[in-house]
């Protein structure tokens, strides 16, 4: 997947698609994007958020947030990967 404005390539597990914070991460790139474009599969993401988000993927105890939850730890995330 490409992720962010400089559409960084990450590769990731085929698990992932399984998982539903990833296919809530996918709404929101249909959103964005939709899928019928030629640049590969793209999320709308900060690069920092997203590493933090995939991390919790093999957490046993990760709840999958609202739309509006997810945008809020997206948001704290960019935060605080420019504050460092």
């Amino acid at each position: 997947v490409y992720v962010g404005k400089a559409r960084r390539r990450f590769i990731i597990p085929a698990t992932y698609f399984n998982h539903s914070l990833f296919r809530t991460l996918l709404e929101k790139a249909e959103e964005e994007y939709g899928f019928g474009h030629q640049m590969g599969l793209t999320l709308p993401y900060d690069e920092v958020a997203f590493e933090y988000l995939t991390s919790m993927f093999g957490k046993e105890d990760c709840a999958v947030p609202a739309n509006s939850k997810l945008d809020e730890i997206i948001d704290f995330k960019k935060a605080m990967g420019s504050a460092y």
